[in-house]
């Protein structure tokens, strides 16, 4: 069985340790990337695949949204889910018209979370 390749780009430290937690509890136990910039995280995308991508849009320096821009010109086949703190209704628009993007959960992610989107 392919153990799945998470990247999660966040630049909060404590969402990692909790994502890492909550990925521990999954058989096979999927290989988890964590990334705080979003440049060094297409950097590591240009070289690497990843199945699934985690991805807060309030970043700094790039933000969420030119992050998925350029993901799209790597034509990468990673599941793309948005995590917030809170997602104001334009984004939430956003977000649903693109179909990029296979969805939305607010933080703290729950097991039930990660269990939907990897089954998606």
């Amino acid at each position: 069985m392919k153990i799945p390749q998470v990247l999660i780009l966040d630049d909060d430290r404590i969402q990692h340790i909790l994502l890492q937690k909550r990925f521990s509890q999954f058989e096979p136990q999927p290989q988890v990337t964590f990334f705080e910039r979003a440049v060094f995280a297409l950097d590591f995308l240009k070289e690497n695949s990843a199945d699934m991508i985690l991805l807060d849009l309030n970043l700094p320096e790039m933000d969420g949204w030119e992050f998925v821009n350029e993901l799209k010109k790597l034509e990468t086949k990673g599941k793309v889910f948005v995590l917030s703190g809170s997602i104001d209704p334009k984004e939430k628009n956003l977000i649903n018209e693109d179909p990029f993007i296979k969805g939305q959960f607010e933080k703290p992610l729950s097991q039930l979370d990660l269990e939907m989107m990897m089954e998606h």
